[in-house]
């Protein structure tokens, strides 16, 4: 039995050496993460740099110069796209940081002044994204003037020249109307003209001559036409001698008595 004591008390010490042994060595490795991540922050090597960082030991430099990395790849980088996920990536570092050395002024510092040219980059971009935009409307509205301009010159399938407005004319070979419709009939420059000869023809038969008898017919020839108003203009002149020769009668007789 106490053999078995002291076994189990040596067993226990070696796992006790082992594992100070392993924790000692991730702490020596966390060391050495930083102390190399230093020496390529220094460089320059800043993506590396990065990458041991987040290998490293907690301490406030870990936070602080890896934020710093990020943001020097973005203001590095000429692709104004590229520059806000390594803001971005070190605002995130920044805030870690913060969150373990809440005191640290340096922490509080970097974030503010990153945070504010993410901002700016962003609207940056959207303005760039609104130009585009705008530039690539124009565009399209000059190709589709083009294209109208293009159609509006080119032949009718007839062979018909076209109008000014890109339509054909009518077949007439008259002037049409703004929607590109040949006027109709009753728009005809002439319709008050031909509703005055009609009123007139229509006038002249309602309305009886001086003698009593009725204008002629219409549908006679010209020479016809002629010889019907030779006999209304006898007839007048038949009846306007017996009417004044009938007032004579009467005057004399006014006069004998």
């Amino acid at each position: 039995m106490k053999k078995l004591f002291i076994g189990s008390g040596i067993l226990l010490a070696l796992l006790v050496i082992m594992a100070f042994t392993g924790l000692t060595d991730h702490e020596d490795r966390k060391k050495a993460a930083f102390n190399e991540g230093n020496i390529q922050y220094s460089a320059g090597n800043y993506e590396q740099a990065i990458q041991l960082y987040n290998e490293a030991s907690e301490n406030l430099n870990k936070y602080l110069n890896s934020g710093n990395a990020s943001f020097k790849l973005g203001e590095a980088t000429e692709d104004a796209k590229q520059k806000l996920p390594f803001y971005q990536q070190a605002l995130k570092t920044y805030k870690q940081g913060i969150l373990k050395f809440p005191e640290n002024v340096a922490l509080k510092y970097n974030y503010e002044y990153v945070l504010k040219k993410t901002e700016s980059q962003q609207q940056e971009q959207e303005n760039q994204q609104d130009s585009d935009k705008n530039d690539d409307e124009k565009k399209d509205n000059e190709q589709q003037e083009n294209q109208d301009k293009q159609d509006g010159q080119q032949p009718s399938p007839s062979g018909q020249p076209v109008n000014k407005d890109g339509q054909q004319p009518s077949p007439s070979g008259q002037p049409g109307s703004q929607d590109g419709q040949q006027p109709s009939p009753s728009e005809q420059p002439d319709k008050q003209d031909g509703q005055q000869s009609s009123q007139d023809e229509q006038g002249d038969q309602s309305s009886p001559s001086p003698g009593g008898e009725s204008s002629a017919p219409s549908g006679l020839s010209d020479k016809e036409l002629e010889q019907v108003m030779g006999m209304l203009e006898k007839q007048e002149e038949d009846s306007l001698k017996n009417n004044q020769e009938i007032k004579n009668e009467d005057k004399g007789e006014a006069y004998d008595w």
